[in-house]
């Protein structure tokens, strides 16, 4: 019988490991810039940029197909193409290879998950961790003060409690 080895294959690279690489970009004028232009090409709405959209979920999108493209394996077989916080979530829901589940406390996200606002809030961003009673995430689209309309892409602290669902995609083991 093997061992089990990582989810991921050697020098793959996950979700959120893209997105990290992303902390500190900044918009060059109100939801616009050349890589905020870059996250709208993984969306079905690739013009989100030229009509200065709010771009968190095209950020998730596109660190999810980012990962794709160096090695990273979900179950699923396309990844979300959706630029607006809901359509993401309802594309999620149901799908094989990806779990979505409300934020009723039963059940702590890991880091990499998906942290979905919903209904306080249209905005979306990635779990880095959960200390406590805090949920440290990467967020598109935010600022210092935790705005759905920021300027760029940055680390936050929010109380665990906020987001209303929590999405995973779920990498195949692979055995030794």
């Amino acid at each position: 019988m093997g061992e089990m080895t990582s989810t991921l294959p050697p020098l793959a690279v996950s979700p959120l490991e893209i997105a990290a690489r992303y902390v500190g970009t900044r918009e060059t004028s109100r939801n616009q810039g050349p890589e905020i232009a870059l996250f709208w090409n993984d969306t079905s709405y690739p013009q989100g940029d030229d009509n200065r959209e709010p771009w968190c979920a095209a950020f998730v999108c596109f660190c999810l197909a980012e990962a794709a493209r160096q090695g990273w394996r979900p179950k699923v077989k396309a990844l979300p193409k959706e630029a607006a916080v809901r359509y993401f979530l309802d594309w999620c829901r149901g799908r094989y290879g990806v779990e979505v589940w409300a934020n009723d406390g039963k059940r702590l996200p890991q880091a990499g998950d998906i942290a979905v606002f919903l209904p306080k809030l249209s905005h979306i961003g990635f779990v880095e961790s959960v200390s406590g009673r805090t949920l440290n995430t990467i967020e598109g689209n935010t600022d210092d003060g935790g705005s759905r309309e920021g300027d760029g892409v940055h680390r936050r602290q929010r109380a665990l409690s906020f987001p209303g669902w929590f999405v995973r995609f779920q990498n195949p083991i692979t055995s030794a």
